[in-house]
C-alpha cells in the first residue's frame, strides 16, 4: 500500500496554533499498539495543532517497508500521516541542529542522530515534543510531554493545566 496517496486533506487552522505538538516516533508507535492513554490524548487535541518530523515520518515508513505483510500498520501510517502536517526538514532547522548539537556535546548530554534531528526539529517548530524517552529532558528549552502517563491529580501539563485534586 502506498503512503503518498492523498486521502483527506489534512485540518488546518485559519491562524497558526496556539500550541503544536510534535509526535515523537515512540508516540507513533504507540499509537499503533493502540495504547489508550495516548489515544485520548491524541483524540482530545485538534488535528491542526498536531504535527510529525519528516525525520519521524521517514521511521515510519521504514518501519512499514519492514514490515511489509503488516497491512493495519501500512493503513493506520497511511492514514495518520495524512491526517497530520508532516513538517519538512529546512535550512532553519539544520541551523537549529548544528547549534544545538554543539551545546549538547560540550554538556556532556547524549542523544543519537534521529533523537538531536527531532529535538532541533521541535525547537525550531517552537512545538512541545510528544514523547516517552527521557533523554530529552536534557535538551535546554525542549518543552515536552508525555502522553503514555496518567497524569496525577494536583499534576501539570501545558497542554491540560493543573489537573483539580479530587476529594
Amino acid at each position: 500500500m502506498s503512503l503518498h496517496k492523498p486521502l483527506l486533506p489534512p485540518q488546518r487552522s485559519p491562524k497558526p496554533p496556539q500550541e503544536r505538538y510534535l509526535l515523537h516516533t515512540d508516540t507513533l508507535r504507540l499509537i499503533f499498539m493502540r495504547n489508550q492513554i495516548v489515544l485520548e490524548s491524541l483524540i482530545e487535541t485538534p488535528l491542526f495543532e498536531l504535527a510529525v518530523s519528516a525525520v519521524s515520518a521517514a521511521q515510519l515508513h521504514h518501519a512499514c517497508e519492514r514490515k511489509r505483510g503488516d497491512q493495519r500498520l501500512a493503513r493506520a501510517a497511511y492514514l495518520l500521516l495524512r491526517a497530520v502536517e508532516i513538517c519538512p526538514w529546512d535550512a532553519k532547522v539544520a541551523r537549529r541542529y548544528g547549534a544545538m548539537s554543539a551545546g549538547l556535546e560540550r554538556t556532556g548530554v547524549v542523544l543519537d542522530g534521529h533523537q538531536r534531528q527531532v529535538a532541533a526539529h521541535a525547537l525550531s517548530l517552537n512545538a512541545v515534543l510528544v514523547t516517552a524517552e527521557p533523554v530529552f529532558m536534557g535538551v535546554p528549552g525542549l518543552p515536552q510531554e508525555d502522553w503514555s502517563e496518567i497524569l496525577p491529580l494536583g499534576g501539570h501539563c501545558r497542554r491540560f493545566g493543573t489537573l483539580p485534586v479530587g476529594r
